[in-house]
Formats: structure tokens, sequence, C-alpha cells
């Protein structure tokens, strides 16, 4: 059975690289464009990792953290930051968030982290 990965991402470009590098690797990614009514479940998403393609969504980033609090497993979430919001992406590191990537990065550099996590 593949490792599923949840990745929550609003721009279509970002997500298909992405989802395509991490399903070359051998991992089974769901991709969702609007993160809004996932946070306001209390379930835990049946998955083993979540990446969310922040930004500049700083709330976001605090309702998604609080919606992982909820969960009944801890599943690691790395964020996604655009360079211009990467210390605000950083601030969230130990308060719900395991990992950021700040783009431009390398594709091998989020299968290696994906990897790291899991």
């Amino acid at each position: 059975m593949k490792t599923r990965i949840l990745y929550i991402e609003p721009e279509r470009d970002m997500a298909y690289s992405i989802s395509q590098v991490l399903t070359e690797e051998g991992f089974e990614v769901v991709w969702m464009d609007d993160p809004g009514s996932l946070t306001d479940s209390i379930v835990t998403p049946d998955v083993e990792l979540v990446i969310f393609g922040a930004d500049a969504d700083h709330i976001l980033i605090k309702r998604l953290i609080h919606w992982k609090l909820r969960w009944t497993v801890q599943i690691p979430l790395i964020v996604v930051s655009c360079y211009c919001f990467q210390y605000e992406a950083m601030s969230f590191l130990g308060k719900g968030v395991d990992a950021v990537l700040v783009k431009p990065f390398d594709l091998e550099d989020i299968v290696q982290r994906v990897r790291l996590l899991l």
C-alpha cells in the first residue's frame, strides 16, 4: 500500500509539479485546492503526511495548525511558502508545523523532506 499524502495547494501548476514528483517516488498524492471546508471538520485525515502551500495566508496556516491539534494521531505538516514570507512561515515551526520549504526549491528537496518526516 502506498503512503498517502494530502497536498493542499491553490496553484494548479505547483500542485501538478509536486504531485507528479511525489507520485513518481511511489507516494499516493491527494490534491485539494481549497482547505477552507477541510479545516472546519474535526476528522483526522486518512493520510500519513500533509503538505500545505501557504504563501502569504498565515490565517489559514493558523487554522490548519488548530485543526491538526485536534487529530487523534500525529501527522507531519510541511508548509510551502514563497520567499517573501519565509520568516513568517518559519515562525510556525514547533507550533504544529514540522517543516517549511521556501520557494524556489529543487523538487528533490520536497521528496527528501517527506522521507525524513515519515
